[in-house]
């Protein structure tokens, strides 16, 4: 939606060459965690693992534990593996650092 244009247009995620950037958006404050997927991610993609990861998340940021918000991250290379394979002349194509 509205939303996710915004956030592609602030943060880049549409900017690979396949589509498939994933923002994780972690509002500190509001202790709030949204994955937000381009469009190359497909629907079925974000599954239920996808939401249980968000979840996960969410409670790191609630109980302000980076140790556990950083494994969550962690997580959600195996779930987007599985339908997006990493090709083998992959390059990152974002920055992986917070902003």
């Amino acid at each position: 939606g509205d939303d996710a244009a915004t956030f592609d247009a602030t943060f880049g995620i549409e900017k690979t060459s396949g589509r498939t950037g994933l923002l994780v958006y972690a509002a500190l404050f509001e202790r709030e965690v949204e994955l937000v997927p381009d469009v190359g991610l497909a629907g079925e993609t974000l599954s239920a693992g996808f939401e249980s990861v968000r979840v996960r998340l969410a409670d790191a940021v609630t109980r302000r534990d980076l140790d556990a918000f950083l494994e969550g991250l962690g997580s959600l290379a195996p779930l987007l593996e599985t339908s997006h394979p990493r090709s083998e002349d992959d390059v990152n194509e974002l920055c992986d650092a917070p902003v």
